[in-house]
């Protein structure tokens, strides 16, 4: 329900919100204007404007609305602020919960506990904690929710596109692009979902690695650490996914070896196997079982919703198995739904979004080239994160319409490899060169 005590609260914070994106030199994004900066934060209103009309008009269920649900758990736990400050406690810091005293409170709670558990951490407590925090300074108002969540996830992807613009030579119209114009990126990273401080602690944690790489300082080490753990618990397999990377991309920068491919595939081979080994030392550690589980897991869930963009996945039984199947999962995460097997307006929006990608992927074949040398190790890094990160949730995920969001995460890095791959036409680069008055960009 719109008051106007939510209408007051939401202007100032969008005002306060401009204001930072005016006067912070963060947000300026280097190799373009100011302006870029507002056609960005706009995209994203338009985007949160887009999920809270689909999400209130098409998937009204708000006990099962990941849109909402979030928040309304917030709401009940903050409330215990005045009423019980000892029970607010114990929900924070998640100590006690088993008490039976709290089984009222639980019953409220639409999404507290995880129906299943396979892995380290359940992250639906992260989103709902952050929340409550937020529930200090919006008043309870969703639209403030809404306006901090653009916020996080705006910040993010131009820590993101400051990655990319400082280790990769593409051009600036590109890179923006790739992180602030991609329909299902702007659209699930712009709502009270656990993309917006996801993009947020990734954009930032990649940003302080790679400069950490070039330059080494105490202060950044301890950021990149404690951004780590905040992914660690946000989403756990986006920081698996990213891990072989990290450590190649380490490796290359101590000079361990000059023979840079045979470096990147060692990395990544060493790494499934410890994968696949980790759980003969601690419980839960074998990633081929995790994945397993997470896979019944979801057709479980999908067959009892009767999900109609259900569609067969391989089961995992063992590595070589999962290895001979990657290239369908890769296909399943990064190229479907086709036309053919959309059925609501978001999986017809993927469509279209993914016969992009798909013309894209054969300029790549058409017209490829090598990265240059400077920057292939970051180029490979990012690629073994597109590959792992595709592979698992093409495994895991066997329902259209969850792997068009999962996968967003890693759109703007696929895009962006894609684009350093690919020999430019000769007629882009006029315009490109007209564009820039014939000066090549320079990272800040």
């Amino acid at each position: 329900m719109v008051t106007a005590a939510g209408v007051i609260v939401s202007l100032v914070w969008a005002l306060f919100i401009a204001v930072l994106l005016r006067r912070v030199r963060f947000y300026h994004l280097p190799g373009l204007g100011l302006g870029y900066t507002w056609i960005a934060f706009a995209a994203k209103l338009l985007g949160a404007a887009a999920l809270w009309y689909i999400y209130t008009d098409y998937y009204s269920h708000r006990d099962s609305n990941d849109a909402f649900r979030y928040f309304d758990d917030a709401r009940v736990i903050h409330g215990l602020w005045k009423e019980n400050r000892e029970y607010f406690w114990r929900f924070m810091l998640g100590y006690g919960l088993d008490d039976p005293a709290l089984a009222a409170i639980n019953e409220k709670l639409h999404c507290w506990t995880a129906s299943y558990s396979y892995g380290l951490t359940y992250d639906g407590q992260t989103m709902i904690r952050l929340n409550v925090l937020m529930s200090f300074v919006s008043g309870g108002y969703y639209a403030v929710h809404t306006l901090l969540m653009c916020l996080l996830s705006f910040t993010g992807l131009v820590a993101l596109y400051r990655t990319f613009f400082e280790s990769l030579r593409c051009h600036p119209l590109v890179l923006f692009a790739a992180c602030f114009l991609l329909p299902s990126v702007v659209f699930w990273s712009s709502g009270v979902l656990k993309e917006a401080p996801l993009f947020c602690v990734l954009g930032l944690f990649l940003l302080g690695f790679t400069r950490l790489m070039r330059s080494f300082s105490a202060l950044r080490l301890v950021g990149v650490l404690v951004l780590l753990v905040f992914l660690f618990y946000l989403k756990e397999y986006v920081i698996i996914a990213f891990l072989p990377g990290l450590l190649f991309f380490l490796l290359y920068r101590l000079r361990i070896s000059r023979w840079l491919g045979l470096l990147w595939v060692g990395t990544l081979a060493g790494c499934f196997m410890a994968a696949t080994q980790a759980g003969y030392f601690f419980s839960g550690g074998n990633l081929l079982h995790v994945l397993a589980g997470k896979q019944a897991a979801f057709i479980a869930v999908a067959s009892l919703a009767d999900a109609g963009s259900l569609v067969s996945v391989p089961p995992v039984t063992d590595a070589w198995h999962y290895l001979l199947h990657h290239p369908q999962a890769l296909a399943l995460t990064y190229l479907r739904p086709f036309f053919w097997e959309a059925d609501s307006v978001v999986t017809w929006a993927a469509a279209l979004e993914n016969l992009c990608y798909l013309l894209m992927l054969v300029a790549v074949v058409w017209r490829f080239r090598l990265p240059r040398r400077e920057y292939r190790a970051f180029w490979l890094m990012c690629l073994s994160f597109v590959l792992i990160l595709g592979g698992i949730i093409g495994t895991v995920v066997p329902i259209l319409g969850a792997t068009v969001r999962y996968r967003i995460v890693a759109l703007p890095f696929l895009v962006v490899l894609c684009a350093a791959c690919i020999r430019p036409w000769p007629w882009l680069t006029i315009a490109f060169a007209a564009w820039r008055g014939g000066q090549k960009p320079t990272a800040v």
